[in-house]
C-alpha cells in the first residue's frame, strides 16, 4: 500500500512537470521573416570593387544600395533603387518601384543565402549572404 501511494505521487509529479513546461506564451518571431535583414554581395575587380546591399525594411519593402569603390576603398559611386517584395517560401519576388529598373528574383537556400537573377535580362546577378 505503502509502494503504491508513493508511485501515485511520483506519477502526479510526473504528470505536473510535463504540463507546466509543455506551454509557452513567449513565441519568438519565425526564424524565416526577411524584415530587418542585409544580405550583401560583393564582385571584386583589379581595380576595385562592387558592392549589392539588400536591406529588407518591413513586409513588402526593401532596397538594393549599389556601391563602386575603386582600389583603395573608397566609394565613387552609389545608387539606391527601391523594391515591394513577396516571398513564398524560399522565393522571393523584387519588383522596383522606379520605373526602367530590374526586377529581381531571389532563392533562399539554409537561411543564409540567395542567389539572386535579373528577370528582366535573365542574368544571374550573383549570390547574396545574410550579414
Amino acid at each position: 500500500m505503502k509502494a503504491m501511494k508513493y508511485l501515485s505521487m511520483v506519477l502526479l509529479m510526473l504528470v505536473t512537470s510535463v504540463c507546466m513546461f509543455s506551454c509557452s506564451d513567449d513565441d519568438e518571431p519565425t526564424a524565416d521573416s526577411l524584415v530587418g535583414t542585409r544580405w550583401s554581395y560583393t564582385e571584386l575587380y583589379s581595380d576595385g570593387s562592387v558592392e549589392q546591399v539588400f536591406t529588407f525594411f518591413d513586409e513588402g519593402s526593401a532596397s538594393l544600395v549599389i556601391s563602386v569603390r575603386n582600389a583603395g576603398g573608397i566609394v565613387i559611386e552609389t545608387e539606391t533603387i527601391n523594391y515591394e517584395y513577396r516571398r513564398s517560401e524560399d522565393l522571393v519576388i523584387f519588383t522596383a518601384v522606379q520605373a526602367g529598373k530590374a526586377n529581381m528574383e531571389g532563392i533562399i537556400s539554409s537561411n543564409i543565402k540567395m542567389d539572386v537573377t535579373n528577370k528582366s535580362t535573365n542574368t544571374f546577378v550573383g549570390t547574396f549572404y545574410k550579414q
